[in-house]
């Protein structure tokens, strides 16, 4: 669960249940302890930082650091999993109403950073997009 930075020779990755950066001046330094995620995805610009988080009762939710301003992890979106940016304003995911497996409740949505809306969308699975900032596998 690692991705490179778009906009620096920054590598983030997954290690013992903390994620770390890494770069070739400074080498590797905890970035967020304690924070065990999947599906790391930086916007195409570098201004976002998107990444699933697993929860005690099985589902995940998405936080979102604003890279571009120094912030801290934010909860963007509760029972939500696999993020990717589609672009620097759009951030696919899937939704987890009742589980992965739920009766027809979970689906494919956009979130759409320009006005904070989030509404379906009919591509049922993003693998990766480009420029390659993310991909789930």
């Amino acid at each position: 669960m690692a991705v490179w930075s778009p906009v620096s020779e920054t590598l983030f990755y997954r290690q013992n249940g903390d994620v770390w950066q890494w770069t070739q001046t400074a080498g590797a330094q905890r970035y967020l302890p304690g924070v065990n995620w999947y599906y790391p995805t930086f916007s195409a610009d570098g201004s976002r930082l998107a990444y699933a988080v697993p929860r005690a009762d099985g589902l995940h939710d998405i936080y979102l650091i604003d890279m571009a301003h120094g912030g801290s992890p934010q909860l963007l979106k509760g029972a939500r999993n696999l993020p990717v940016f589609l672009n620097s304003t759009q951030l696919w995911y899937w939704s987890e109403g009742n589980g992965v497996c739920g009766p027809g409740v979970s689906h494919p949505l956009i979130y759409d950073f320009a006005d904070g809306t989030e509404t379906g969308s009919i591509v049922d699975q993003v693998i990766a997009v480009w420029p390659a900032t993310s991909s789930i596998f």
